[in-house]
């Protein structure tokens, strides 16, 4: 069996989306030809023969960090056939993959794992997580609104990319981990929203002008007593721009009262639990989202600080599988701008992995020391890199991909 590697064809779209059923779900799913899809470009194949047997398809993002926003490529289903596993052929795609997001200038990438063992070993590490919360009607009807001025106005779904994305990316811009979502991810949305008859967009205005979004999808009900309710929602958002937008969505969503049992929001529980009066919620997903610093000094150059001066640390990067990251570094942040040039003594030494985790604010760096992820570092370092990295809050991704 001879394996090669390349680039996916337009003719392999449909053996392609085949593996990936057979690697992530229990049963298929029809192959929609009209669904917007990543460009064959960003999709690393490999062939056993001439045969379709693996992919890694690298989807376009930016995530936000410091509100800088970082050019991101998003690695999503990693799908090896089981006749060719254990021949490091997800390694081999990763590799090219890798290599392929530099010269776009994807200075970051980040990824759901399967098995985080794989990953890290290609320098990926926990950096941000994903979770969806439930909230009970009753609890969300408690949300004080405080304004009425804020009106909920239904939107085409073909509307969704011009008006719903601008609303997202003004909140996203704020928080640590969000995605900057690319217009092929809105595009993918408006689709499903055009699809179906249980999804259903709105915006929030207030004067004339859009001031919240959200796109609400009806689900089985679960966990509710039977006949009570006929469905529960799913929420992309709510966004919004000012707070009374956000309250008077998620008093919108309370008012499905008589027919609904629970509300699930991808927002920060952190977030939820500052709006909702009586926080019972329940976590309903929960996933670990890992990144990457593909380019190093590129990822550092452009994600945000909050603070004006660091003085330069030395560091020496290990990262074999992205050569170009390897060596010894002055790592500093001056004028509220990060740098990460080449030279000095190379004294405190990390890993791919363990930068990723410290760049991105998830990780606090005694954490890090304390499982020997940052040799040789002392107790100024230590305090250097908390203050350099540090979060606006715990880094969290909305969206799964």
């Amino acid at each position: 069996m001879e394996l090669t590697y390349g680039i996916r064809e337009a003719d392999e779209r449909e053996v392609d989306a085949g593996l990936r059923d057979q690697a992530f779900r229990v049963r298929r799913i029809p192959f929609d030809p009209n669904m917007p899809a990543v460009d064959d470009e960003r999709v690393h194949v490999c062939r056993a023969d001439g045969r379709l047997v693996a992919s890694a398809s690298v989807m376009p993002f930016g995530q936000w960090f410091g509100g800088g926003r970082v050019p991101l490529g998003g690695v999503a289903a990693v799908t090896v056939s089981p006749e060719v596993r254990g021949r490091g052929v997800a390694r081999t795609l990763l590799r090219d993959a890798l290599a392929a997001m530099r010269d776009r200038g994807e200075v970051l990438s980040g990824l759901y794992p399967t098995t985080a063992r794989l990953y890290r070993s290609v320098g990926y590490e926990h950096a941000a997580r994903h979770v969806v919360t439930g909230l009970s009607i009753e609890t969300l009807a408690r949300v004080e609104v405080g304004s009425d001025t804020c009106e909920i106005v239904p939107l085409d779904p073909d509307r969704i990319v011009d008006t719903v994305g601008p609303v997202y990316e003004a909140m996203a811009a704020e928080h640590d981990g969000w995605l900057s979502r690319s217009e092929l991810w809105w595009r993918r949305s408006a689709h499903r929203y055009a699809d179906t008859d249980n999804r259903r967009a709105y915006t929030v205005e207030a004067g004339g002008e859009v001031v919240g979004a959200m796109l609400v999808e009806h689900i089985d009900p679960k966990g509710s007593k039977p006949g009570l309710h006929l469905y529960d929602l799913a929420v992309d958002g709510p966004f919004a721009t000012t707070p009374e937008a956000l309250r008077a969505s998620l008093a919108f969503l309370a008012g499905h009262g008589t027919t609904v049992g629970e509300v699930r929001t991808n927002l920060p529980t952190e977030l939820l639990a500052i709006l909702v009066p009586d926080q019972h919620m329940g976590i309903r997903t929960h996933l670990v989202n890992m990144l990457r610093l593909v380019d190093m000094p590129g990822a550092v150059a452009a994600r945000g600080f909050l603070v004006d001066d660091v003085a330069p640390i030395d560091v020496a990067v290990r990262d074999p599988l992205a050569p170009w990251n390897e060596g010894r570094w002055q790592l500093a942040v001056e004028d509220g701008k990060g740098r990460l040039e080449p030279g000095g003594t190379g004294r405190v030494g990390l890993d791919a992995a363990t930068f990723a985790a410290l760049w991105s604010g998830w990780a606090s760096p005694w954490h890090l020391a304390a499982a020997g992820r940052l040799s040789e570092a002392t107790a100024d370092d230590l305090v250097a890199l908390q203050r350099m990295f540090a979060a606006r809050s715990t880094p969290h991704v909305l969206d799964f991909y």
